[in-house]
């Protein structure tokens, strides 16, 4: 990301590939991008970009008649953040260190909040599961939902959201992402067949914020507090069952405890509490069934509050036991 203008090439900066089909003039036509909990490439494959290079082809050609050049402004790089002014410059800006910049100022400023925190909301948040390879054709729509009460149905073709239009999946994430925070309704058009519909999203009050488990994929859980401040590798299904756990309790055994950097204090909180490396953690505050370590961070910093005390259910030397751990603020 070194040298690049942030205020022109936008998009989600946790992915692993976004790809923005753009006029030479800055205009954005199709953001070609996003993913969801399960894998980096849930939503992208080389067929469904090369429909939509074929679409957006049609659009430029449409736009190149008529240019509405996007306002010109200053030009806003990775270098120039506070973030890596205050910090060593690594040889190497990684996409997700855009994030990382943008918390710490925010948090240094005491400015930062759940509408930093969370950004370009996954469409399932309003209830609607997109095609990989339709991009914008929903998979499923969940009952009781906002697209579902919209009248939104499986195999119905999304052609805009909030008035942009949408030709990919990452299309409507940017829409999605200009709503403001809170309740809102939210126009919506799709195509059934060969039939236009229309309808608003009646969105409620928290519909930006995910869960731990559509966010847990996403680096910018990383400086979030609350911190456990420990971590290690997921037990396999025969570990599990040698320590006397069900094969479906998650569990793993701590390899790492943060006693360096800027959250050093993290780590040496989990020591007073009793953490040690090698012991085994089976559940903590009951909780027993987490996806994978992705999903225990995000659902820690999420759920638990600095202050409040978190049971943690380890094994150490065959001994089973819970130690109490109060995360910092």
């Amino acid at each position: 990301m070194r040298g690049v203008d942030l205020n022109v090439f936008r998009f989600n900066y946790d992915l692993t590939l976004a790809v923005l089909l753009m006029h030479a003039d800055g205009t954005i036509y199709t953001n070609y991008s996003g993913r969801d909990a399960t894998d980096a490439s849930s939503h992208q494959s080389t067929s469904s970009l090369a429909r939509v290079l074929r679409e957006t082809f049609k659009v430029h050609q449409r736009y190149s008649k008529s240019p509405a050049p996007p306002p010109v402004q200053p030009a806003k790089t990775v270098e120039k953040l506070p973030w890596f002014q205050n910090h060593k410059q690594p040889k190497c800006f990684h996409c997700h260190n855009i994030h990382d910049a943008f918390q710490w100022q925010g948090r240094t400023t005491k400015t930062w909040s759940d509408q930093d925190q969370y950004t370009w909301p996954d469409p399932d948040q309003i209830g609607l599961r997109l095609d990989r390879e339709g991009q914008v054709v929903a998979a499923a729509v969940r009952k009781d939902s906002p697209a579902a009460r919209a009248g939104l149905r499986k195999g119905d073709r999304v052609v805009s959201v909030n008035r942009q239009p949408t030709r990919a999946f990452g299309d409507v994430q940017v829409a999605l992402n200009a709503v403001p925070w809170g309740k809102a309704r939210v126009p919506v058009v799709w195509m059934r067949g060969a039939k236009k519909h229309a309808a608003v999203l009646e969105l409620p009050q928290s519909w930006k914020r995910p869960t731990p488990e559509q966010y847990a994929w996403r680096p910018m859980k990383w400086p979030m507090p609350p911190m456990p401040g420990f971590g290690g590798r997921p037990l396999s299904v025969e570990e599990r069952r040698a320590a006397g756990l069900k094969a479906d309790n998650f569990a793993f055994r701590v390899g790492y405890i943060v006693t360096w950097g800027p959250n050093r204090a993290t780590g040496h909180n989990a020591q007073r509490a009793g953490i040690r490396k090698g012991m085994v953690v089976h559940g903590v505050d009951g909780k027993t069934d987490f996806r994978d370590m992705n999903h225990f961070h995000a659902w820690f910093r999420m759920t638990r509050t600095p202050g409040r005390p978190v049971m943690v259910a380890v094994i150490q030397n065959g001994t089973q036991r819970t130690l109490s751990l109060t995360p910092l603020r």
